[in-house]
């Protein structure tokens, strides 16, 4: 695979702290103005604030107190089509239908948000010396369900989605700097053909460097 054009990442940095509170994980926090704040309306996941904030608390604790990171970023494939033909009605019923599947894949205690218009991120704790195998099991399983028929406004569509991953710390010491790699990881899967997941460590070596 050639190496992946290097880009400006519009994804998240670092921001400060907690999602459907049990759904990822979190605990009961009761349904108050501040959770419903940290909430995407319409997918019910966490939104890119709370993503931001639980990025934060995670680079906060101690390392000997907390697991190994597997950040994956999720990006839909062939979605806009939907909005320019069936409208944003039925692109905010596949919207929902996603996050559905998505809060599926994962465990309870992991994490998933919708970090705006058709990207998605998700962040797998990673306990007992579990690596990226683990999260590439849940990116595979992501990818076959996101690319099932979705019944949207009374259409059959199928969309697909493509991942980029990346491990923390072993990928990257700084959990920012990991953030990059898990977007440099997305770019090179949507530039090798889309319905794909890339590993930032499979990337070529002049590719993986950040500046």
């Amino acid at each position: 695979m050639p190496p992946a054009p290097r880009r400006r990442s519009t994804r998240p940095r670092l921001a400060k702290s907690p999602t459907r509170c049990g759904r990822w994980g979190m605990r009961t926090m009761g349904r108050t103005l501040s959770t419903i704040a940290f909430e995407d309306r319409l997918t019910r996941l966490a939104n890119r604030r709370f993503f931001e904030a639980h990025v934060e608390r995670l680079q906060e604790q101690p390392a000997s107190d907390r697991d190994a990171v597997a950040i994956l970023y999720i990006d839909l494939d062939g979605f806009k089509p939907i909005n320019d033909r069936h409208g944003h009605h039925a692109g905010d019923m596949v919207l929902k239908e996603i996050g559905d599947r998505l809060a599926r894949c994962v465990r309870h205690g992991d994490f998933a948000a919708r970090l705006g218009g058709d990207e998605f991120a998700v962040l797998l704790s990673l306990p007992d010396g579990q690596q990226g195998h683990y999260a590439l099991d849940v990116a595979r399983r992501i990818i076959d369900s996101v690319s099932a028929p979705i019944m949207a406004d009374g259409l059959d569509v199928q969309i697909g989605c493509s991942i980029g991953i990346a491990l923390w710390p072993s990928d990257a010491a700084d959990l920012a700097l990991a953030l990059q790699n898990a977007d440099r990881a997305l770019y090179a899967a949507k530039h090798a053909g889309r319905a794909r997941v890339v590993s930032y460590s499979d990337l070529p070596t002049d590719n993986a460097t950040v500046d």
